[in-house]
């Protein structure tokens, strides 16, 4: 299994924001950031303070990939 945020990355790009923008505003910290950019795990209080400043559920913010290879 994987996380990705790339739904995330996309709905900024569509904005013409970044994950850098989120850190500027002071929604994501410096490290948050940067695991978001690498699809590494933060913290659910990260994601609910995402969601909230965007007004995003969720699943519009990390999805989990799984792994097909058996």
């Amino acid at each position: 299994m994987a996380i990705s945020y790339r739904a995330l990355v996309s709905y900024l790009e569509k904005r013409g924001m970044s994950v850098n923008t989120l850190y500027e505003e002071k929604v994501l910290t410096s490290g948050a950031a940067t695991k978001i950019r690498n699809n590494k795990p933060v913290s659910l209080e990260v994601i609910e303070a995402i969601c909230v400043h965007l007004n995003l559920p969720i699943e519009d913010v990390v999805e989990i990939i799984h792994n097909t290879d058996a």
